[in-house]
């Protein structure tokens, strides 16, 4: 345990490197709750509701979001399919971790920085929308979504794994990180409510994993799911959990027999 917590510190030290991108990102992230809210505002002068959303459900949503993407998010596929190709990782290999041991560890300390940067700026923002468009969160639901995110933290890393993995037979991996954020975009929440998705559209969205990492948390955080189907749910996050768990070792074993040291 010792050896996995020097090496966790020394990712964590790593991170704080990187402050000045977190808070880039951290801004834009504020600029498009900002401008999703006076887009709402727009839509909202003539109507009173959308779907089962009001005013102040739909601006609690997109609050939610980047505060549950703060738990969620995951970033493996945007260094370790690199590191496949160019041979780098053979430094890893002869680490006495895991792979997948060195990147969880990796994205605990950069997600630590950024919680640390995001949730102050987040709460101050929530302070904000509260007192200026009469929004109210139910922050009772706030801890079984922070439960709910552990297991939605684990399938976007699994996820993220596997997909990385398949850099030991694919050539153009610089994609795999903007194809998962695109899919996270239109199928996972972060553009959209998903249940304003048309009913002839749904089922597609339900039958793919990624609405498990933002949808079905910030679902959660507002207190608008019965509790039967939010034990449905978890039950098929950790379903899909499972998959990718399995997947990504399957991948990995057959990966590694053919990698060589200067890459695929």
């Amino acid at each position: 345990m010792k050896k996995y917590w020097v090496l966790f510190k020394s990712y964590l030290s790593a991170s704080l490197e990187y402050r000045g991108a977190l808070f880039t990102w951290l801004l834009v992230e504020l600029v498009s709750l900002s401008s999703a809210t006076f887009l709402w505002l727009a839509v909202f002068r003539t109507n009173q509701t959308v779907g089962d959303y009001d005013f102040g459900r739909i601006v609690s949503y997109y609050l939610l979001v980047p505060v549950i993407g703060g738990f969620t998010s995951i970033f493996v596929s945007e260094h370790l399919p690199r590191k496949i190709k160019d041979g780098a990782i053979s430094i890893d290999l002869l680490k006495p971790y895991s792979i997948s041991a060195i990147n969880l560890l990796n994205q605990f300390g950069i997600k630590l920085t950024q919680l640390t940067i995001k949730l102050p700026a987040y709460l101050f923002a929530g302070i904000f929308f509260t007192h200026f468009f009469n929004i109210h969160l139910q922050l009772i639901y706030l801890p079984l979504a922070l439960f709910i995110c552990i297991f939605s933290y684990l399938l976007h890393f699994y996820l993220d794994l596997a997909l990385s993995y398949l850099a030991f037979w694919v050539d153009d991996t610089w994609s795999f990180g903007l194809i998962k954020t695109v899919a996270l975009m239109v199928f996972g929440g972060l553009s959209f409510p998903l249940d304003l998705v048309p009913q002839n559209f749904r089922l597609l969205f339900d039958l793919l994993p990624f609405k498990y990492i933002y949808f079905y948390p910030v679902k959660v955080a507002q207190g608008g799911m019965p509790a039967n189907q939010l034990v449905s749910q978890l039950v098929v996050l950790l379903t899909w959990l499972v998959f990718f768990f399995i997947l990504g070792k399957l991948l990995w074993f057959k990966g590694i027999r053919k990698y060589g040291a200067y890459g695929n």
